[in-house]
């Protein structure tokens, strides 16, 4: 499993370490939770992993684009667990397109791109109960996190890609030359 992004309160890590935390000790064993970036709450989230700091969770640090997303790619899980606000979340559709299965709290557009048993697992709300649960649904089911990886890829790869972000800007440039 992992995380990529910014360090700070509203984007829920807090939650995800308490969920890794919470999954019994064979689970534990058998995965780990990596957690790319840097921010104010870097310090403050290493404490709350305790005992599992560097055994089992582990913390990376500011890394390069290239190696955040190789980091990304390693992973079957990617945990988006933010709280109310802030706009679509980048590198939450950085995993939907490295075919990521996708654990995520409705925040951050995450409810404009995730839908539940489709393209992941869709929470309503950002509790660590609530981020263990789709943990352990995904975990132990590589097929449906395969399914769930390729359907998150197939939206990106139809819902933003060059040509239809070209053909909105074109829309909105005909409506407004229409208009004047």
């Amino acid at each position: 499993m992992c995380f990529v992004g910014r360090l700070f309160k509203w984007k829920g890590v807090e939650n995800t370490i308490s969920a890794y935390k919470s999954l019994s000790d064979k689970l534990r064993k058998k995965t780990v939770l990596i957690i790319v970036g840097y921010g104010e709450d870097l310090n403050r989230l290493k404490k709350l992993s305790g005992e599992y700091l560097n055994n089992g969770i582990y913390f990376t640090g500011k890394k390069k684009f290239k190696d955040a997303i190789g980091i990304m790619k390693t992973a079957d899980i990617y945990v988006h667990s933010s709280y109310k606000g802030g706009g679509l979340s980048t590198s939450l559709l950085q995993a939907m397109c490295c075919g990521r299965a996708i654990i995520a709290s409705p925040y951050e557009g995450a409810d404009e791109v995730i839908t539940d048993g489709k393209t992941g697992v869709l929470l309503k709300g950002n509790s660590p109960r609530e981020i263990k649960e789709g943990i352990l649904k995904l975990i132990n089911n590589k097929k449906l996190r395969e399914k769930y990886g390729r359907n998150a890829q197939k939206f990106i790869e139809k819902n933003f890609n060059w040509r239809n972000s070209v053909n909105k800007y074109k829309e909105v440039f005909e409506e407004v030359l229409r208009n004047k």
